[in-house]
């Protein structure tokens, strides 16, 4: 299940958030070989990871993280445009409304096609609920063919901001945004056969009324 992490209740995921940064060590320090300065002691932590940030994270039965997505309002420092203005051939949607989405993350241990596929979809489903959730009506992202795929079958409105290029790994990525409301909601929902909201989002203020 996805599960919503803000500001507001990080303090009740911590062990999960460090799951998930060294998660993005393994998999973008050790597996990919990107260049991260910043990231050290086995934890892929960068500037982007503010208190503003927004996470999805994908949890099994054991509350462990198995997959995990970064949200960041476009209003502030943001990837796409400290980084990657270069794949864009349109100007780059920047508003309040407008946020994006980065850090898109599995657990090293998920190999198999199939299993990869459901933790990705909970996490995108979960994207999409949190976006009606918070009034954000586009999300900007930098992704590679695989992952631009997944969200070409995923059922939102996605469009390029640019042509695919090659990275300095060798990897081919592509900017593009994809755009969410209620009715493009619905839509995944059906297309998962989803009859409820699956986005879990707990609001301390709510635990202290109870």
């Amino acid at each position: 299940m996805a599960h919503l992490v803000t500001k507001d209740n990080i303090h009740l995921y911590v062990q999960q958030i460090r799951q998930m940064y060294q998660h993005r060590y393994q998999v973008f320090v050790e597996n990919l070989r990107w260049n991260l300065p910043l990231a050290k002691n086995g934890l892929e932590i960068d500037q982007y990871d503010t208190e503003d940030a927004v996470y999805i994270l994908s949890l099994d039965h054991n509350m462990d993280v198995v997959g995990s997505m970064r949200l960041l309002p476009t209003i502030q420092d943001h990837l796409m445009s400290d980084l990657f203005s270069h794949l864009l051939n349109v100007p780059e949607p920047i508003g309040e409304s407008i946020w994006e989405s980065s850090r898109t993350c599995l657990k090293p241990s998920v190999e198999i096609r199939a299993e990869k596929n459901i933790v990705l979809n909970d996490v995108f489903i979960g994207m999409a609920e949190a976006a009606v959730m918070l009034g954000i009506e586009k999300v900007t992202f930098v992704a590679n063919m695989q992952i631009y795929s997944t969200l070409l079958a995923f059922g939102g409105q996605v469009e390029p901001l640019g042509f695919p290029q090659f990275d300095a790994e060798g990897e081919e990525i592509i900017a593009s945004s994809v755009s969410i409301n209620r009715d493009v909601l619905n839509n995944v929902w059906e297309n998962h056969n989803i009859k409820s909201p699956t986005l879990i989002h707990t609001d301390p203020q709510e635990q202290a009324v109870a």
